[in-house]
This record gives structure tokens, sequence and C-alpha cells, in this order.
């Protein structure tokens, strides 16, 4: 015990130099933790942000309404129900738009599948009309050459075969029976492709025909040409021009039409022209000032502006009575 009591630290400094090197570590670190932490000088504390947010809350009032979209606007519209009877309907703007939508892009759709349509028919019918051109050039190319091969005889050499070898008659004359039964064939193939080719090209012709007709009152309609009007220009042109309604009935470009407007405007001015000349002649003369009296009133004017005018220049500027 006395060994003891001899080696214990007299001084705080002895006891200090004793202490281990870690708890001056973690003395040091909790130090450290409490200085992080917020002291009740700092501005940036949890009541201030709490204040912050009541403030931001104050400036909203809590019985404020939210505005109530307004009601949608409803039109009626009359379509055909199930049975082919009309009847009217409630619908909504959108409903009209999207309804509207709906269908342009199906008109758009539709008139997209004709045209592909159409253009696929006009394809084939091309296709086949080649086809079969090109198959009734051959068949008339294999009938002729059917014909030079079979060496046909004519009809007299024929009546001296049958009077001088009637079996060789009989025979040759089976031969070109059955030559001249194949060659009828070919001739009606032939014939019936040159019909189904005229065929297409009629109907062709009539197309075009139909297309141009379209196409001419759509551009004519636009220049406000209706059917009356073009009756009344094509019986004026039958006036001026002498055309017949065959002649007439053969226009269809619309430039044409236009061509021949223009004519008969020009015609009609033409003929104006001498009932506008002779009112110009008729119309009275207006007297015009000669330069002298003009400089003379510019002078008067120009003494009445500086108040230099005279009784005389007055009177010779109050109008006759």
């Amino acid at each position: 015990m006395d060994g003891h009591a001899d080696n214990a630290p007299g001084t705080l400094s002895d006891l200090a130099s004793l202490l281990p090197d870690t708890l001056d570590e973690s003395g040091d670190q909790d130090d450290e933790a409490l200085t992080d932490e917020p002291t009740a000088e700092d501005g940036d504390t949890g009541e201030s942000d709490t204040d912050g947010q009541d403030e931001s809350t104050e400036d909203t009032p809590e019985d404020e309404e939210q505005a109530e979209p307004a009601p949608e606007r409803k039109l009626k519209v009359t379509i055909q129900g199930e049975d082919g009877a009309n009847q009217e309907v409630e619908v909504t703007e959108t409903e009209l738009v999207k309804g509207y939508q709906r269908q342009a892009d199906y008109t758009r759709k539709t008139q997209e599948l004709s045209h592909r349509e159409a253009e696929a028919v006009d394809l084939l019918k091309s296709k086949y009309q080649e086809f079969s051109q090109s198959y009734a050039q051959k068949t008339e190319a294999s009938r002729a050459a059917i014909v030079q091969l079979a060496g046909l005889r004519s009809e007299q050499e024929m009546a001296q075969l049958a009077h001088t070898d009637p079996a060789a008659w009989v025979a040759e004359n089976q031969r070109q029976q059955m030559i001249a039964n194949v060659v009828a064939q070919l001739d009606g193939q032939i014939a019936h492709e040159r019909q189904v080719q005229a065929q297409m090209q009629q109907e062709a012709q009539a197309r075009r025909h139909a297309e141009m007709y379209q196409k001419t009152w759509a551009e004519l309609q636009k220049d406000g040409i209706d059917r009356d009007a073009l009756a009344a220009m094509y019986s004026d042109a039958s006036k001026t021009y002498g055309f017949n309604n065959e002649d007439l009935a053969t226009i269809l470009d619309s430039r044409q039409v236009k061509v021949l407007r223009d004519a008969l405007a020009y015609r009609k001015l033409q003929a104006q022209k001498p009932a506008v000349k002779q009112s110009v002649q008729n119309a009275p003369k207006v007297q015009q000032k000669n330069s002298t009296n003009v400089r003379k009133d510019e002078q008067v004017q120009q003494r009445f502006r500086s108040g230099r005018a005279s009784l005389r220049d007055l009177a010779a500027s109050l109008p006759d009575l």
C-alpha cells in the first residue's frame, strides 16, 4: 500500500499525463459535435422555418373557393336514326368538333382508297390491253404462217385435181377443210381481241371525257360561270362566230371557254365604242381659265393672305349675282 501511495500523481499535471491518447481524441470529437448543433443565436432555426410556413399560408385564404369551369354549350343537330327517320339530338361543341374531324378523316381515307382502287383498275386494264394486243398480233402471225405452210390450193387447182385424180381430190379436200377450220378459229379469236380493245379504248375515252368535264366545271365555277351564263355565252358565240351546237359540245377545256368569253366581251366593248365616243362629243364643253387670269387670281389671293388687299380686290373676288 505504501508503494502505491508513493507512485500516485501528486498534481493535476501528473494526472493528465497518465490519461490515454484515445480519450483526448474522443473528447475532441464530442466537442466538435457539440459545436455543430444549432444554437439559439443562429438565425436559421426550426422555429423560424415554421414561422415562414405560417406566413406563406396566411397569404391564401382558407375559405377561397376554386372557380368552376363554365358549362360547355350544346347545339342541336339533325341525324338519321336507325329507322331511317330524322331526329334532333343535342351535342356539345367538343363532340361536334370530334365528329367533324372523324368525318373529315373518314372522307379523306375513303377518297385515298378510291383513288388507289382507280389506279389499280387502270393498271390492270392497261396490262390486259397490252396482253390482248400482243395476243392478237401473235395470233395473226400464226394464222399467216399456217396458211403459208399449208400450201392451200385454189379452186381452179382443186377442180383440175378432181378431174384427173378423184381419190387425191378427196384427201386434199379433207386436209384443206381441217386447215380452214383452224384458220377460222384463229380469225374468231383475233376479231374478239380487236373488239375488246376497241371497247376498252371507248371506255377510257369516256372516262377521260367525264374527268375533264368535272374539272372544267370546277374551274368555271371559280370564275362565276354557271350553266345559264355558259348557255348565254354559247348563244352569243353562235350568233357572232357561226358555231353550231356540235362544235360547242366538243369544248371540254375551261381555258377555251375563258378565251371565248374574253373574245365576246371584246366584241361587245368594240360595239359600244362609237356610242361612247358620240356621248363624249355631245358633252358640254368646260370653260377653262387662261393662264393670265389664273396668275391674277393667285396674286389677289396672295394680297388677301398678306393683308394688303384693296376694295377693288374684294369686289373682284365676289361672285356675279
